[in-house]
């Protein structure tokens, strides 16, 4: 082995994949420990700062295994806390969150923190730690008055904030624990003597509004980040940005000024910052998607499936499949859209994404007249969210799961009165009821689905002899549709008013000063705009 490494360092270039990592893994067989270490970290480094090769990230972890067998119990905490951290974030940029969140806590008890690993220990942290972060957020004497951090507390603040980047996704519960226990160790020391605390303070507010839990403590963690965070700190500058542009997505201010520039962005990637930057392409290509800027949307798609290329990394991959069902929905492309939702569920372990791509998928099946699959469909994914817990699930997930529930049993209700079946009605009337309810509920936390699901819930009681209530909720969708500038649902709300009102036997009903006509020609000109083909031929009967 160390022949090997000899000849490594003599005969190959300091660029090929994986050449720090079988420096190290070679010196460790040769057990020439100081060699080993030297590559090793120097391996680790690189891994962390951006998405390794499969072949460097192969060798680096295997030299990794050789150095924590070496030392067991001993050697040296920071140096074995910082390997876990850079096997973690090695594992993180290629978008195996599962294991790097494992490494990241490895790397939390080789710096004595306590993981909480029982569910039981984690709700009691919670009431304690969210009781202790309300306070302080809301009485900042209290932070002023804190002592500086340690470099060991710094670091653990910084593992912390890492692991959660990983948890939002793949472990949304425990994020919500975690991430509250962090801000509260956070909060008990001076925020700034810890170099990360505004991007903490940033992702933070992810809790709140991604969580759905109150968007008001959200804009306070915002509040407290942005004086934390200078401009010439790319990393932490881009994390805000994008963690406000998230915050005011799922609000429903869409306006522009929230989106980041297209340089801010550049400089990020080139920082390393995969799952920061994928996040923003993903949900400012889900809001082009929504408005209806399908070539934006495409432009957005493009460039993640660059990253997802050029770094083999899994997040862009899932990110593109979920992209294209969308895309494929809102341009009425709904066989595009099963397979793509298919491919979706396929390339992902995690339930969140699982539950992302059925309710995807239930929606093309509905609209398609496919029921019996879509019920199908939407047993499956209730089976999921149950696993998880419904309160576990958030709400951007369980938005599109539940609108699709809500959509079926419409139609199914629909089809009961059509069909002359009292009972049958009866009963759908009934779990369309709960069903819209709880999309409803949801939608109060996720801008994207208001403006149909509002479309939705007037159909409901149009269906079931509410004509008065059921104008009231379309009003409601269109004002949502013209307050985001979703014009795609936009336009489906004004086609809804006008397939109801100037229906045969339906009575000559107005809407702020808008009849059926009007409703009709409103929507036409929104689909032409944006060649919505399916659309138009649904306007005008022929589907």
């Amino acid at each position: 082995h160390l022949q090997v490494a000899r000849a490594i360092e003599s005969r190959l270039s300091e660029d090929v994949p994986g050449f720090d990592g079988m420096l190290a893994f070679h010196f460790s067989m040769g057990r020439d420990a100081e060699r080993a270490e030297e590559y090793l970290f120097r391996a680790g480094d690189e891994a962390a700062r951006v998405a390794a090769s499969s072949q460097a990230l192969h060798f680096f972890r295997e030299a990794s295994k050789l150095y924590l067998q070496l030392y067991g119990e001993g050697g040296d905490p920071s140096k074995k806390a910082l390997l876990r951290k850079n096997i973690a974030l090695a594992l993180f940029h290629r978008g195996q969150l599962i294991e790097a969140e494992q490494e990241f806590d490895e790397a939390l008890e080789c710096l004595g923190e306590r993981v909480r690993r029982s569910d039981r220990a984690r709700i009691l942290g919670l009431v304690r730690d969210l009781i202790s972060v309300i306070v302080r957020l809301y009485v900042p004497e209290r932070i002023r008055r804190a002592p500086p951090a340690t470099p060991i507390q710094c670091e653990a603040i910084d593992l912390m904030f890492e692991r959660g980047q990983c948890q939002i996704t793949a472990d949304p519960t425990r994020f919500v624990f975690d991430s509250v226990g962090m801000v509260g160790k956070l909060l008990q020391v001076d925020p700034a003597t810890v170099p990360t605390s505004g991007r903490v303070f940033a992702g933070s507010s992810q809790i709140f509004s991604y969580g759905g839990v109150s968007f008001a403590i959200s804009r306070r963690f915002l509040d407290l980040a942005r004086p934390l965070v200078r401009e010439d700190d790319v990393p932490s500058l881009f994390m805000y940005r994008t963690v406000n542009f998230l915050h005011h997505m799922f609000q429903g201010d869409w306006r522009d000024e929230h989106e980041i520039e297209e340089a801010l962005v550049h400089e990020s990637l080139q920082y390393g910052q995969l799952w920061d930057v994928v996040t923003y392409l993903g949900t400012h290509a889900d809001k082009k998607i929504s408005t209806g800027e399908f070539a934006a949307a495409r432009e957005r798609m493009e460039q993640i499936a660059k990253i997802r290329d050029q770094y083999e990394y899994e997040l862009a991959k899932s990110t593109h499949y979920a992209l294209t069902m969308f895309l494929a929905l809102e341009q009425g492309r709904l066989e595009e859209a099963v397979v793509a939702a298919d491919a979706y569920y396929e390339e992902n372990p995690e339930d969140l994404l699982h539950v992302h791509a059925l309710g995807g998928k239930a929606k093309a099946q509905v609209l398609l007249d496919d029921r019996a699959s879509a019920g199908q469909t939407l047993a499956q994914c209730a089976a999921i969210v149950a696993r998880a817990g419904r309160g576990r699930v958030p709400p951007y997930q369980l938005s599109n799961y539940l609108r699709s529930r809500f959509l079926l049993d419409l139609a199914e209700l629909d089809a009961a009165g059509a069909g002359g079946d009292r009972v049958r009605w009866r009963s759908y009337r009934k779990r369309a009821r709960e069903s819209g309810r709880a999309a409803l509920g949801v939608a109060s936390k996720c801008a994207s689905r208001r403006t149909e699901v509002y479309r939705l819930a007037g159909v409901f009681h149009w269906l079931t002899g509410k004509p008065g209530n059921a104008l009231e909720w379309w009003r409601k969708s269109i004002e949502s549709g013209q307050t985001l500038g979703a014009q795609p649902e936009l336009g489906r709300a004004y086609a809804e008013v006008a397939r109801r009102l100037g229906a045969e036997g339906s009575p000559a009903r107005w809407m702020d000063g808008l009849d059926a006509a009007t409703c009709r020609q409103n929507a036409r000109e929104i689909f032409e705009k944006l060649e919505l083909e399916r659309d138009l031929d649904q306007l005008a009967g022929e589907i």
